[in-house]
This record gives structure tokens, sequence and C-alpha cells, in this order.
């Protein structure tokens, strides 16, 4: 069974939750928001079609300044939620600019709509993705949250919590994109999976052994300054809003996202 967004409009006006001013056809923005809340087949868990809402209402600040890692305000405009499907093409005919782009999943694969249509962008694009799961179970049953990775366009390197430590992440990405990585456009995906289950209960496919949540925002942190305006996309997905007792996972997501904004 497949959920997705409610209704058939590309546009949900989700927008309103966050307190930040909707983004209009054409303008441009620093950071541009964007929800994409679908969840497909297969998840031990549901209730990621939810989180888009959950994540938007978890102390963005109604009428209160963006703040951003630094402490200092973040200039941003929210698009509403869009149907992966339609992702490229409702980008396209709203004629949105922006500096960088953070999305609010949604289960995983819808990454892969997102990467793909900034590739169209970037031609050199690269995803680093922090996930404790692989994502590149055999293809045939269509993209899912499984099987993304294997539809994606782009070189990619996924971070499991094992190679969590800065020093070990930073041979990876070496490894995978060869030196001067960070001088090339890069896409980040989060799968809040990839955190300690004691601090992001609500995800949907649980998995023991995940990393503290400060050690991602630091990771989060370190990366955006090394790639500075290289980094032009951060998603958060898999948060689970059912599963999220206290709503931490959501507080949690939202501050990764913020870390990874422009400000």
């Amino acid at each position: 069974m497949q959920r997705s967004i409610k209704g058939s409009a590309e546009l949900v006006d989700s927008w309103k939750i966050s307190g930040i001013a909707r983004a209009e056809n054409g303008e441009h923005s620093a950071n541009l928001i964007v929800g994409v809340p679908y969840e497909g087949g297969g998840l031990d868990r549901h209730g990621q079609s939810e989180a888009t809402w959950h994540i938007r209402s978890a102390g963005w600040g109604h009428n209160q300044p963006f703040i951003g890692s630094n402490g200092k305000p973040v200039h941003a405009s929210d698009m509403g939620d869009v149907h992966p499907l339609k992702f490229g093409s409702t980008m396209k005919a709203r004629g949105y600019k922006y500096d960088r782009l953070l999305v609010i999943g949604g289960d995983h694969s819808i990454t892969q709509p997102v990467v793909n249509h900034l590739h169209g962008k970037h031609e050199h694009l690269q995803l680093v993705v922090f996930d404790s799961h692989i994502d590149r179970e055999p293809v045939g049953t269509g993209v899912n949250h499984e099987n993304w990775l294997n539809y994606v366009t782009v070189p990619s390197a996924v971070i499991r919590p094992t190679t969590a430590h800065n020093i070990v992440l930073e041979e990876t990405l070496t490894d995978r994109f060869g030196h001067g990585w960070f001088n090339r456009p890069t896409y980040i995906s989060v799968d809040l999976d990839y955190i300690s289950l004691g601090e992001a209960p609500g995800v949907g496919t649980p998995c023991p052994g995940g990393v503290a949540g400060l050690a991602m925002l630091e990771q989060m942190v370190d990366l955006a300054d090394a790639l500075g305006e290289n980094l032009i996309g951060v998603d958060v997905v898999e948060v689970t809003p059912p599963f999220d007792t206290y709503g931490q996972t959501s507080h949690l997501a939202r501050n990764i996202l913020l870390s990874g904004a422009i400000s």
C-alpha cells in the first residue's frame, strides 16, 4: 500500500504552519523549504506522510526569526508540499530561485526525484547519505525506501553509524569522490534512523547502534562549513510521528535541517 499527500493538488498550503514567509513564484530565497510527505510500502512503521506537518510545527517559531545553528537569523521561504512524482515539474513551473534547498520528507524514496531534478541544474552533483541502511535492495518493484539509491543519477556515499567519526567521514568521502570533493556541488540526505533510538525513536525502520544527535549536528555543521556554497541542498527523512511520543525526533530533524541552512 502506498500513501502520499492528501488530495490531488500539486501544492498543499502547509507553509502556514512554519511561521515563515510563503515562497512566491519566481522569487529568490537564500533557503527554500519544501515538503514531500510521501510514504510508500515496505516500512516497519507507518506515518512518514505526517512528518512535514510535525517538523514544521516543531518550534520553527511562529512569527519569530528563523534561527540557524550559528545563532544568526536565516532568511527562508516555504513553498509548501509537493508530490514526489511532480517535484521537478512543479519546481520548473513555479520558477523558484534559491541558494539552498531544505527538504522535509516523507520516506527516503523522496530523495531520488529531488536529487535527479537537481542533477539537471548541477552537472557534477554528488550525494552524501547518512543512514543505518544501504538502501540498495534489488530493483524491479519500483522506487521505494529500500532501493531508491539504485535510481539516482549521481555518485553517492552512504555514511553509516560505524563510520561516523569525523576523520573516518572525511576519509570515506575522499575515497568515494576523490580529493577536492568539497569543491563540487553536494546534496546531503539524513535518515533519522542514523540517530540513536534513545534520541530519535520516531523513525520508519528502527535500527540499534545509532549516533548521538549532537554528533550528527556537529557533522552537518562541519560539512556545511567545508562545502560552503557548494552545499546546494539538505533533506531529513523517515520521521514517523505516531511513534515519536514526545516529538523529539521531529525537533531533532528540524535542528539538523537548520544546521544546513545558509545564515
